[in-house]
């Protein structure tokens, strides 16, 4: 009975979204209520052109459920794959809009706004990615720009000392 399921995730594992989309639509053909179908699928055809038909889908999902969430992501790592960045970036939005809470979803998010250089945006989200444990050098020394260039020196000298303590070599 997983059999379409499968052969879809499968397709989704070496990026072959046009290959996943039917045994996507098969298996809810079969199990209307698979959740995780629903989101894969969902994201794919807005990802595709048919927003339409993908938020129709979504909608049968409960709004801050999880696979809701999912849903985003798939779509944002679409849009951002093939060099749709608004679209990626707007899509992840969606995701926490939707309680989203993956950190490393969020430290690339952060990482995106702090590249436009949109430091109050990156700020929240960096902040919440350790408050999480999020405990990378890496992110704490963006913190800390992301802090000083927001006028939070105290908190940047905090943030870039315990990026340092944790790799002194940088």
């Amino acid at each position: 009975p997983w059999y379409t399921f499968g052969m879809a995730e499968s397709f989704l594992t070496i990026s072959s979204i046009v290959n996943a989309e039917p045994y996507l639509a098969k298996t809810l053909e079969r199990y209307p209520s698979h959740e995780r179908a629903i989101a894969e699928l969902a994201a794919i055809w807005r990802f595709n052109g048919r927003a339409a038909e993908g938020e129709r889908l979504l909608a049968r999902l409960a709004p801050r459920s999880v696979w809701v969430q999912y849903s985003e992501r798939m779509l944002s790592a679409y849009f951002e794959d093939s060099g749709r960045h608004p679209e990626a970036v707007a899509a992840m939005e969606r995701a926490f809009a939707a309680g989203e809470t993956n950190s490393r979803a969020r430290v690339l998010l952060a990482d995106w706004y702090l590249g436009e250089g949109k430091y109050a945006a990156a700020l929240p989200q960096y902040e919440a990615a350790v408050r999480a444990g999020w405990d990378a050098p890496s992110e704490w020394k963006k913190l800390g720009f992301s802090r000083q260039q927001t006028g939070d020196h105290a908190g940047a000298v905090d943030a870039y000392q315990r990026s340092l303590k944790q790799d002194p070599q940088q």
